[in-house]
């Protein structure tokens, strides 16, 4: 609780481990983008190889900042909303980024693993300490 207003403050144990997810989700986007991830190998009659590699960014373009925005909006979500809603949008918010790192799998799914960890250990942290735990300044 904010001793000076008597409110709740916005940050706490639930909210670190999302703003964490987020950034997490956010660094995936950009290693997806920008990390090469496509081969190529040509030869030409003379027998010399030519071997490259290109990003994501290269090869699909602008579009892939759309697939990239989905897990980044998903993480963001809960760190939006406030109120009585938010558990419940944390829980759809971790559904969510597990199942497009699933789908995604064969594809880019796999970067995002790091951000479904830190989704998952949000929705299982609680929102504010037990009593035991908080400082009183009686």
């Amino acid at each position: 609780m904010d001793q000076r207003s008597g409110r709740r403050g916005y940050w706490n144990a639930k909210r670190v481990a999302q703003l964490i997810a987020f950034v997490l989700a956010t660094v995936a986007g950009i290693a997806v983008l920008f990390v090469p991830s496509y081969t190529t190998a040509t030869s030409d009659s003379e027998g010399n190889e030519t071997i490259g590699s290109s990003t994501v960014w290269e090869v699909t373009g602008p579009i892939s900042l759309l697939i990239i925005a989905i897990p980044i909006a998903i993480t963001i979500l809960p760190l939006l909303v406030r109120g009585p809603s938010w558990p419940a949008i944390s829980v759809i918010a971790a559904v969510l980024i597990g199942l497009f790192a699933v789908i995604g799998s064969f594809t880019i799914g796999f970067y995002f693993i790091p951000a479904v960890a830190a989704e998952i250990v949000a929705v299982f942290l609680p929102a504010r300490l037990p009593a035991a735990h908080q400082t009183s300044t009686a």
